[in-house]
C-alpha cells in the first residue's frame, strides 16, 4: 500500500510504503497535487499555466502505471493525479448516485475539464452521460447559469 507520493519540483516521483496498521477503505482516493503550488493561492495563474496540455502529467501518469499496475491512475484539474483503485471512479460514483436517488443516468449531464482517455472526467462520459467539457471553475459557472444544454 502505498501512502505518500511526492513530486520535487523537477517532477521527480518519489514513493512511500505504507508503514501504519490498517486498511484503506474501498473507495478511497488519494489526489496528488503534482506542482508547487497546491498550497499556495498568489501562484494560481503559474497553476494553470503549468501543465495546460497535460504533456507533463501524462508522463508522470505513465510512470504511475508502471508502479503501481493494479490502481487506476487519471489526470484531472490544472496540476491533480488521482490514485483509486480500479473501477472506483467518477462512474462507480455516478451509479451509487443512481441506485440512491432513483435518477436515471439518461438525465443526468456531466460537467467536467478532464473528459479525455486518461482524464478522470472520461468514465462519465464512457458510462454514455451527456458530457460538457469546461475549462475552469468560471466555465462550469457559465454552463450551469446559462440552463442551456448545449451551451
Amino acid at each position: 500500500m502505498i501512502s505518500l507520493v511526492t513530486f520535487d519540483l523537477d517532477g521527480t516521483l518519489a514513493l512511500s510504503p505504507r508503514r501504519r496498521g490498517g486498511t484503506a477503505s474501498k473507495t478511497a482516493a488519494v489526489r496528488l497535487p503534482s506542482s508547487p503550488w497546491a498550497r499556495k493561492r498568489r501562484y494560481v495563474h503559474e497553476k494553470q499555466h503549468w501543465d495546460p496540455d497535460f504533456a507533463k502529467r501524462k508522463v508522470i501518469q505513465q510512470d504511475l502505471m508502471q508502479r503501481l499496475p493494479e490502481m487506476s491512475i487519471n489526470m484531472g484539474g490544472a496540476t491533480s493525479i488521482d490514485i483509486t483503485q480500479k473501477g472506483v471512479d467518477k462512474a462507480y460514483g455516478l451509479k451509487r448516485l443512481r441506485d440512491q436517488s432513483g435518477i436515471l443516468l439518461e438525465e443526468m449531464m456531466f460537467i467536467g475539464d478532464a473528459i479525455f482517455l486518461g482524464g478522470n472526467d472520461y468514465p462519465a462520459h464512457q458510462l454514455g452521460l451527456k458530457t460538457v467539457k469546461v475549462k475552469d471553475p468560471d466555465g462550469t459557472l457559465a454552463r450551469v447559469g446559462s440552463g442551456r444544454e448545449d451551451a
